[in-house]
């Protein structure tokens, strides 16, 4: 399934309905003026209500953020990591805002007190069932032509996690026994797949 194809069938299924405006015609303006209590992220002019996240899903990003912070305090690096909820301008189109889970902005002349208005190097997303066409497609399309230099997919139900990086154009597929370095920053970080695994068995005993 191409993103063409997304927009013609999942939206129905994923993308709140609003009688105001017509899907793919929202722009931020529309995004900011959503009830607080609301989460959504915006995709070229589509509106898109964002699930509650499961428990895996929590531990997941939180690990991996908590990983980055340290890493970057130590190393005294100059890049910041956010984690969700934060809202990120992908490029000056006015019609995409988008929430990931786990982020790395390098440029600090993107952070604003609203929002991250530019493409941040680092961006992780924790899949599920009902975010895993957007993630893998539409979200995966987007951060490659909006200049991000590295974007990870985490497929915990797969066991999974999907390297993009655009800046040396390279895939790498993991599983949940290995580990990879997250290679934006200096040193890199390594994030132990396994570690996260055992966080998560260790969650429910």
């Amino acid at each position: 399934m191409n993103s063409d194809d997304y927009k013609g069938s999942k939206v129905k299924e994923t993308a709140i309905k609003y009688s105001q405006k017509k899907q793919g015609t929202y722009t931020i303006e529309d995004y900011y003026n959503m009830p607080e209590d609301q989460r959504i992220e915006l995709i070229d002019g589509v509106i898109y209500d964002m699930a509650s996240p499961s428990i895996e899903h929590q531990i997941i990003s939180g690990h991996i953020y908590n990983k980055l912070s340290n890493h970057i305090f130590t190393n005294k690096g100059n890049c910041k990591q956010f984690i969700s909820p934060i809202a990120v301008k992908l490029s000056e189109d006015n019609n995409t805002m988008v929430e990931p889970d786990v982020i790395v902005v390098c440029n600090k002349d993107y952070i604003t007190s609203n929002c991250i208005n530019g493409a941040p190097d680092f961006i992780l997303e924790v899949t599920s069932k009902s975010s895993k066409i957007r993630d893998t497609i539409v979200k995966l399309n987007k951060y490659k032509v909006s200049g991000v230099k590295e974007y990870w997919i985490i497929d915990y139900q797969e066991n999974l996690v999907h390297i993009y990086n655009f800046a040396r154009d390279t895939y790498v597929k993991k599983t949940f026994q290995e580990s990879y370095i997250i290679t934006v920053l200096n040193p890199p970080c390594t994030i132990d797949f396994k570690e996260i695994h055992n966080e998560i068995i260790d969650t429910y005993k």
